[in-house]
């Protein structure tokens, strides 16, 4: 797998905005291709100062753009994806099914039956939104929660964040 992302943040007066950029690309063993996705993210906020000893309260919003489009053609040995069928595996069905399973259960046990696929990996939809908030207990302790939605994607996060004061 190849990854490589950039984030362009700025700021003025409490206002912000964040682009973020991520791409990958991953070769997964069963697949014929390699598969690539894209994420593009922007988000606009206020960082709201409570108090002079770091004390904040942080809101934002934005939208989240996934774009995954990879056409995969190929097949594969039913033998490396189904464990092999037992002796008994039709006969708990009703007769007029047991012999299209006894023909299934034939074409699955020779070791050389493969099937073909094709398959167009993209998302529903490209785009959703961002919701998020952070509050910063002071200069070291953050906590953040964001949410995306709409766009058949739904996701939450929640996280605590130590900054070192090394410097």
């Amino acid at each position: 797998m190849l990854s490589l992302g950039a984030t362009f943040q700025m700021g003025y007066k409490g206002f912000f905005g964040v682009a973020d950029f991520n791409g990958s690309v991953s070769d997964v063993q069963r697949l014929a291709d390699t598969v690539g996705a894209n994420m593009l993210s922007f988000r606009l906020g206020y960082n709201h100062k409570l108090n002079e000893e770091g004390r904040s309260v942080a809101v934002w919003a934005g939208t989240a753009g996934q774009v995954i489009d990879v056409a995969t053609d190929g097949s594969v040995r039913l033998a490396e994806v189904l464990p092999p069928p037992t002796s008994n595996t039709c006969s708990n069905l009703p007769p007029g099914k047991q012999s299209f399973c006894n023909a299934l259960v034939a074409a699955i046990s020779d070791p050389n039956a493969t099937v073909s696929y094709s398959l167009d990996k993209k998302p529903l939809h490209v785009w959703n939104m961002i919701l998020g908030a952070q509050f910063a207990l002071d200069r070291l302790w953050h906590f953040r929660v964001e949410t995306t939605f709409l766009g058949g994607r739904t996701s939450f996060l929640a996280g605590t964040e130590y900054r070192f004061d090394i410097l």
